[in-house]
């Protein structure tokens, strides 16, 4: 199966990743790929795990989808709807970034902080203890969120036993 991913995790021993027109895959091993019914049609391009759920969202729709296994999807309304391209979990909450700044402690229940007026965000991770970003560096810091800057390019080929173990 080739797909072109808009995001992908790992979380509890399995992969999920996201693409275009709510498509979800899980994998266990990152070679093999079950598509999954996420109940929407809309691009999907972020996906993290923490806090014992998936989240995925979508860009420009204000998607949120959680999941306790990677399989079963339950659409979330979120108020103020969340317009983003990348979510991440760190440090007891959820961030996904877009046109704002979006937080939630539970994947579901969302509160936007400043809303971005100088670039439209479109990625974040954590690690470390530190949320990264190239884009919502800056935009982060004047929030009070401290974020560096990591090029992983060199991790070619991709890890995944690392992955798995530190996941």
């Amino acid at each position: 199966y080739f797909s072109f991913f808009t995001g992908v995790t790992y979380g509890n021993g399995i992969f999920v990743a996201v693409e275009g027109s709510g498509t979800i895959l899980t994998s266990t091993d990152g070679i093999t790929w079950t598509s999954r019914s996420s109940g929407t049609t809309a691009n999907l391009s972020g996906v993290t795990y923490g806090n014992g759920i998936f989240v995925a969202v979508g860009d420009y729709s204000g998607t949120v989808l959680t999941s306790p296994d990677g399989a079963t999807w339950t659409s979330r309304s979120s108020e103020p709807p969340v317009y983003s391209d990348a979510v991440a979990y760190g440090n007891g909450a959820f961030v996904a970034v877009g046109n704002s700044i979006y937080y939630s402690v539970d994947g579901v229940t969302w509160t936007s902080g400043r809303p971005v007026t100088d670039t439209y965000l479109r990625a974040v991770t954590y690690g470390n203890g530190t949320y990264m970003s190239m884009q919502a560096q800056e935009i982060l810091a004047r929030q009070g969120i401290a974020a560096r800057v990591m090029d992983l390019r060199w991790l070619l080929p991709l890890p995944v036993q690392a992955i798995k173990t530190h996941a």
